[in-house]
């Protein structure tokens, strides 16, 4: 069958795609994301089809259309706790110059707009999850669960997807040149980060003027909905 896997950006889908493509069951495509993958109308995939695409690049009614027009295929929609979520976004989307990892900058880098993307994926969800034709083809994974056991979390992915498991998932290879130079491996350190916001990214957040706890408030709510502590 043909499997997207979709979520916010920073939530896992690199890491679940690279999982996936490990299946001999799934080919990936050449390009790691699939940008266009629901602004193609009623386009038909192939059976074996596999890409990720970010919830940034589709809207609901585009997203529902693709799924609709391919009744075989399964979405492995990726979540993340939203503050480590935020940490991430600010860390990786602000400047060099000013202690980030962006040569340009991203909007979703910025202290006032980090948590807008998250709320904007966590709506798009729930747009979706309430339409009765599309419960069943939607399978959400955590990024902890992968990352700490990655096994569980592949095994979980294929009696979805009516696929074996094969321990061949397991022998990750990022193709995603960013990713491959900054995690030597499933990188366990990456759960959690808000547990201890203050000394992670080498203090990264204590050197900034604003309020980092103040952006955890603002995602409570979709914190809650997930199954994440406060």
């Amino acid at each position: 069958m043909s499997v997207i896997v979709t979520g916010c950006g920073r939530s896992g889908t690199n890491l679940v795609l690279e999982i996936l493509r490990g299946n001999s069951y799934l080919k990936a495509t050449d390009l790691i994301e699939d940008k266009f993958f629901a602004r193609r109308g009623y386009f038909k995939y192939s059976i074996d089809y596999l890409s990720k695409c970010d919830v940034l690049y589709f809207t609901v009614e585009q997203f529902r259309k693709t799924l609709l027009a391919n009744q075989d295929m399964k979405v492995v929609w990726c979540i993340r706790d939203p503050r480590d979520m935020i940490l991430s976004k600010l860390k990786r989307g602000q400047l060099i110059k000013d202690g980030g990892d962006s040569l340009t900058g991203s909007e979703d880098g910025m202290f006032n707009k980090c948590h807008l993307s998250i709320r904007a994926a966590f709506d798009k969800h729930l747009a979706l999850m309430k339409d009765e034709d599309l419960n069943n083809c939607i399978l959400v994974v955590k990024m902890e669960d992968t990352i700490l056991n990655p096994e569980a979390s592949a095994k979980r992915m294929c009696l979805f997807l009516d696929i074996p498991y094969q321990s061949s998932m397991l022998d990750i290879k990022m193709r995603n040149k960013f990713k491959k130079a900054r995690y030597k491996g499933i990188d366990k350190s990456q759960v959690g980060l808000w547990k201890h916001w203050d000394t992670v990214y080498d203090g990264f957040f204590k050197k900034q003027s604003y309020n980092v706890l103040e952006t955890f408030d603002r995602v409570k709510d979709i914190m809650a909905a997930y199954g994440y502590d406060y």
